[in-house]
């Protein structure tokens, strides 16, 4: 397969498979990961750094940008697929979805109370790693939302080449009974 997007089209997208590898890295305590696999294991939760938790929600920010510019674009007509190519980049957003939904558990174990002790120390720790797990989160929640505009903008840039052929053969096709 490689890192050609019309094989593997996670490998190469705006959204691709580095942040959803970073984001199950994260939910599952390993830090960044390239192995898109929820974890199974029935582990305590996994110690969040506040500088991966600013990362993710920072690059989350960016990419929910840039597929909102590709839809508006395939919105708009100015970017069209052939429907091979539309179908093989959907297909790959449609399967990184799947993972972000085996990872739900992971987060909400990032949200839950960290029961540390009782010390005033640890309250306060515990507080703050659920404020960190909390803002993964919301940033995490986001990557579905980025999954799903870039699987509306290929489903409309793939409609605009469609229409776009049409419009090419009847053109033709007149201009042949002239």
């Amino acid at each position: 397969m490689g890192d050609d997007p019309l094989t593997n089209p996670i490998s190469d997208l705006s959204v691709g498979g580095s942040l959803i590898g970073k984001a199950v890295g994260w939910l599952t305590g390993t830090g960044s990961s390239d192995s898109a696999q929820p974890s199974t294991a029935a582990a305590p939760a996994p110690a969040v750094k506040p500088e991966d938790a600013t990362a993710f929600a920072q690059e989350v920010q960016r990419q929910t940008a840039n597929a909102q510019a590709l839809k508006t674009a395939a919105t708009a007509g100015n970017f069209s697929i052939h429907p091979d190519a539309a179908q093989a980049m959907i297909k790959g957003f449609q399967d990184a979805q799947d993972i972000w939904l085996k990872n739900q558990y992971n987060v909400y174990r990032l949200t839950s109370t960290y029961k540390l002790g009782s010390t005033p120390g640890a309250k306060v720790i515990s507080q703050w790693n659920q404020q960190i797990g909390q803002q993964l989160a919301t940033a995490y929640a986001a990557l579905n939302d980025i999954l799903q505009t870039q699987i509306d903008a290929y489903t409309q840039a793939m409609k605009n080449y469609q229409e776009n052929e049409a419009n090419v053969s009847n053109s033709l096709r007149k201009s042949g009974e002239s």
